[in-house]
């Protein structure tokens, strides 16, 4: 569990800086894991004049996952008092995301009152 644990705090430190750096990243998990990606796997990517920057798949495994850097910004954006640190900077993707959590909660069959635990 130490590697693996090790990996999640500097995701979470990656994160953590890209949402205080770049507020735009906090309205989008795409733009984020971007950010996270030119900024500090910038020596992952190959460089082509013609066609931008691109990943190579022999490298993507050097680069943390889509899921774990959206649950980082997950945790690093709420808390049980829903006063969580860098908060999204569009209210209509707040009140977006709330309604995703609560869809995701119906279907799954979980009772309203977890979400108050």
């Amino acid at each position: 569990m130490g590697a693996y644990y090790d990996n999640l705090k500097h995701t979470q430190s990656k994160v953590y800086h890209c949402l205080e750096k770049h507020p735009q990243t906090r309205n989008s998990d795409k733009n984020l894991y971007l950010a996270i990606v030119y900024e500090f796997y910038n020596d992952k990517l190959f460089k082509d004049p013609e066609n931008g920057l691109s990943l190579p798949l022999e490298r993507i495994h050097d680069l943390p996952t889509f899921e774990s850097v959206r649950r980082m910004r997950q945790k690093i954006q709420s808390n049980k008092d829903g006063k969580g640190k860098f908060p999204p900077t569009s209210e209509a993707i707040r009140q977006k995301r709330k309604w995703t959590e609560e869809a995701y909660r119906s279907y799954l069959g979980y009772s309203s009152e977890l979400r108050t635990i």
